[in-house]
């Protein structure tokens, strides 16, 4: 990539394209001979183009301003959750594309993602691996295929493409195609985009590679087939290169560096292994000279650094003026309600008349300032920087920059309705959008995270145990009974096993598998989750290469052989049990001692075969008897979302919940 115009090597990509069209040749060759030149520029002038966009970055830290990808890249490396394979990105892995063809990159906010696509896009080009195509997906709207939305991406142009053509190609194959965003996909939309993309990828998947990034998000289960990796934390040594990359002066890293190696700053290290954390921890001591302990602290001091905002062309001390003339305080309570009505709609980018509808009523919201919206905009894009324009569309710089705001709302401006809106979120058919969210909330205001979200938590579990334990097995131990209630918490499982062991594909247990399923998604909060597995047991076959297989968010392992299938689904509401796991509190743990590689056989009679079991306590299941019972427990370690929970140490700390309340309610009586 040749930084100082931006430019793709030119020669590439035109062997590229001449290689595609004369594929078209040889099968239509009159009709592509009239159309050849066209769609050559048309391709050609895509690529160039997108790939120059691509190859500048609008970063935070740098208050906005645009730095080529790799003067602040350092290379990440994508890790299977499960096979623990691993790909470090300094190029698009070649391997990568011909082991699995479909790629999904999930990981929580700033882990880069997007960064990550964006990198191998331009790489895609620089080694000749075929033609890329780059989605954000939360511009497709209702009624829009992605056909549509490709045609509108190669409008750069003023060519008119034809559709019979451009699935002509995509039929013909060698696409590279970048879908970012999955999870940035606004909630209205986001069924209907669902729909369009699975179908796009069936259409095509034959003879091109697919990869699509998201947090974690429950639809996804719609792409099972995809091999998921995530992005591996960065080391320490790999974020004090990335500090040193943002240090244009080579004063301000060393200083920092130099902290952060102190004993006491262990506490700050889990920040650094998220480059966007390790990124605004930069911007935050640059603005302070001063390390904030807490993540909410790290965003306020990036707002105070962008409100402030100084110029160094024009001095230190020069600050640039504000549109609205607003103070830091008051331009802050705007953006938090700006944030939260972003929030609750589940969008960060807006056509224009759309933010400065947000902006009005936020405006309204604050009736004791006084500013024009337009004059907000101008300073969110210019002198507080934390909106960035790309073409007709505003978005947030960074989501969970929005998230920020938005938990500060809650906080500091929704005063009796504090408990309400947490409650709200905690019963939201889509929980897993708010999560980050609630993990800035639990440092800001931990005391009414801790009487709402994780009261109800445990409030939950000790119900859901107490339900369960009255249908207890006689004839199995209590401590395999406490543990099989501790796996099924917020959870459903189903198991079913094949007869002739030599079944290839599912098609046999597509209604039985979906009856199980609707069982779950009729249920508040339930749905089929990314998580969803299952596990391929043979006990004459370890590993044996079968073509993954989806129905209904099914995925399967490759290497296992076909003979017992797993599924599980998770209530959304576990998405809380794993923040209250990250924050260690004592009473959940996970699995340590499972051996994935295992492999657990379950006997069960001819008669229970090809029938489709929940691993409930029920008496009459095959798989709940005294041979089996721990065996099934076990596989359900193995192969499903898991937090276990302790009752006894749950109850004691919902005492304490409890008693914390009492007191706080005595203080309101004098």
């Amino acid at each position: 990539m040749e930084n100082e115009d931006g430019n793709v090597a030119e020669i590439i990509i035109e062997k590229s394209i001449e290689r595609l069209i004369n594929t078209v040749f040889t099968s239509k060759k009159t009709q592509v001979k009239k159309i050849e030149p066209d769609y050559k520029k048309l391709f050609q002038d895509y690529i160039l183009k997108k790939s120059q966009k691509l190859n500048l970055l609008n970063s935070i830290v740098l208050k906005n301003s645009q730095v080529f990808i790799d003067d602040i890249y350092i290379p990440l490396t994508l890790v299977s959750p499960r096979t623990r394979e691993e790909h470090k990105i300094d190029k698009l892995p070649r391997e990568l594309l011909n082991k699995y063809g479909l790629i999904l990159i999930t990981d929580t906010a700033g882990m880069g993602k997007s960064t990550v696509m964006k990198k191998m896009y331009l790489s895609s080009i620089e080694e000749d691996l075929g033609l890329p195509i780059f989605i954000e997906l939360r511009r497709i709207k209702n009624g829009i295929s992605i056909i549509d939305e490709i045609k509108r991406e190669l409008s750069v142009v003023s060519s008119r493409i034809e559709e019979n053509v451009l699935d002509f190609f995509f039929e013909k194959g060698n696409f590279i195609f970048f879908f970012d965003g999955f999870d940035e996909i606004p909630n209205d939309t986001k069924q209907s985009v669902t729909i369009e993309l699975e179908q796009f990828i069936t259409k095509y998947f034959s003879n091109n590679y697919f990869f699509i990034t998201s947090r974690p998000d429950t639809s996804l289960s719609a792409f099972g087939e995809f091999q998921e990796f995530k992005i591996k934390d960065l080391t320490l040594d790999d974020s004090f290169e990335l500090i040193k990359k943002y240090d244009s002066t080579g004063k301000i890293a060393p200083l920092l560096i130099s902290k952060l190696q102190e004993g006491n700053m262990k506490s700050i290290h889990e920040f650094l292994t998220n480059p966007l954390l390790t990124s605004l921890l930069y911007l935050a001591f640059e603005h302070k000279q001063k390390i904030p302990l807490k993540k909410h602290l790290f965003y306020r001091q990036v707002y105070d650094a962008n409100f402030e905002n100084h110029d160094l062309t024009k001095g230190e001390s020069y600050t640039r003026h504000k549109h609205t003339n607003l103070q830091s305080d008051d331009f802050h309570r705007v953006l938090r309600h700006i944030g939260f009505s972003c929030l609750k709609i589940q969008k960060i980018e807006f056509e224009k008349d759309e933010l400065l509808l947000l902006i009005s009523q936020s405006r309204l919201f604050c009736n004791d300032l006084s500013f024009k919206d337009t004059d907000l905009l101008n300073d969110l894009l210019k002198t507080v920087p934390l909106f960035n324009r790309d073409g007709n569309y505003y978005k947030w710089s960074h989501r969970s920059i929005q998230e920020y705001f938005a938990a500060q709302f809650i906080f500091k401006d929704s005063k009796n309705e504090q408990k309400d809106i947490l409650l709200n979120i905690y019963n939201h058919k889509n929980l897993d959008y708010f999560t980050n969210t609630l993990d800035l909330y639990y440092d800001i205001d931990y005391k009414i995270f801790r009487e709402v979200l994780e009261y109800n938590i445990l409030k939950d579990f000790i119900t859901h145990h107490n339900k369960l334990i009255k249908s207890s097995i006689n004839e199995i131990d209590l401590p395999l009974l406490e543990k099989r209630i501790q796996l099924t918490f917020f959870s459903h499982h189903f198991l079913v096993q094949d007869s002739n062991k030599k079944l290839t594909d599912l098609s046999a247990y597509n209604n039985e598998l979906k009856k199980s399923e609707k069982k779950v998604r009729d249920s508040p909060n339930y749905e089929i989750s990314d998580k969803l597995t299952m596990l391929l047991f043979n006990e004459t076959q370890k590993y044996t290469n079968t073509k993954n297989f989806t129905s209904s968010g099914i995925i399967t392992f490759p290497r296992y052989g076909l003979n017992t299938f797993f599924i599980s689904a998770h209530n959304k509401k576990i998405e809380i049990v794993n923040l209250l796991y990250l924050k260690n509190k004592e009473y959940i743990s996970i699995p340590t001692d499972v051996n994935r590689d295992f492999f657990v056989q379950i006997n069960i009679e001819d008669q229970h075969k090809d029938k489709v079991f929940e691993l409930d306590l029920q008496t009459d299941n095959p798989y709940n008897s005294k041979e089996n019972f721990k065996k099934t427990n076990n596989l359900i370690e193995r192969g499903a979302k898991i937090y276990l929970i302790s009752f006894t140490e749950a109850v004691k700390e919902l005492n304490r919940i409890e008693d914390e309340l009492k007191q706080v309610n005595s203080f309101s009586n004098f």
